[in-house]
């Protein structure tokens, strides 16, 4: 069995976990697709959301049945009756899509279980991120256990690929956000801290430049997508 990987909730207002729970209203039927231990559908639950946690590794599934409401233990596609099709409000895939195989199945998959007005809400790293960019300038592509380059990783996005795919499949992204990637920086060392405070300059231009360069500064994007005037209902 792989191991679980990011099983902690993190409370950064500049990352994404913060980023995704602002953007589900209080009370809505959620589904969270890849839900991990369940931190975040804790969350919801904690403010009348109604949510359907789904996540395939048994260990992490087992820590997320004692902190969740309803878990099930495997993937999308078993969750699929007539008592779910058309049934959510939104479908929560926080750094899922990167991990997809055939991804055009699953967001089929998805699609179905969401009402007519539904969205779905996503965040996944952004391959073109400047840090990802110098590595392979250099003729690199260092897979690691963590970050853009997670070995777990079988799809790379930049914003312009993201955008395609979703509108293949009928959706069209009404918000933008992204994250800064803060943990990927060097520690400032304590004695420039205390003197400029330059952790909180840092994080200031990281905002701004994330804002208008997300394609360059966008360590991850966390996306609002919904069904097109076209789109499949």
């Amino acid at each position: 069995m792989q191991e679980a990987k990011y099983t902690q909730y993190n409370p950064d207002p500049d990352e994404s976990h913060e980023k995704v729970l602002a953007l589900v209203g209080p009370g809505t039927r959620v589904v969270e697709i890849g839900c991990a231990t369940g931190y975040l559908t804790e969350r919801l639950e904690a403010r009348g959301c109604e949510v359907l946690a789904v996540e395939p590794n048994a260990a992490a599934a087992a820590v997320a049945s004692g902190r969740c409401r309803q878990v099930h233990c495997g993937y999308v596609e078993d969750i699929v009756s007539e008592g779910t099709l058309g049934y959510f409000d939104s479908a929560l895939l926080v750094d899922v899509l990167e991990h997809v195989v055939d991804r055009d199945a699953f967001m089929t998959t998805v699609m179905t279980l969401l009402r007519p007005e539904g969205r779905v809400i996503m965040s996944l790293p952004n391959i073109a991120h400047w840090t990802a960019r110098w590595e392979v300038l250099r003729g690199r592509f260092p897979y690691r256990s963590h970050g853009l380059f997670d070995d777990t990783h079988v799809r790379f996005y930049t914003r312009a690929s993201l955008t395609s795919f979703l509108a293949a499949h009928g959706l069209v992204v009404v918000s933008w956000g992204q994250t800064l990637g803060l943990h990927e920086y060097r520690p400032v060392p304590p004695r420039v801290e205390r003197v400029i405070a330059a952790s909180w300059y840092r994080r200031k231009l990281l905002r701004w430049s994330a804002r208008w360069w997300p394609e360059l500064y966008a360590y991850q994007f966390v996306v609002v997508a919904a069904r097109s005037a076209g789109g499949e209902r």
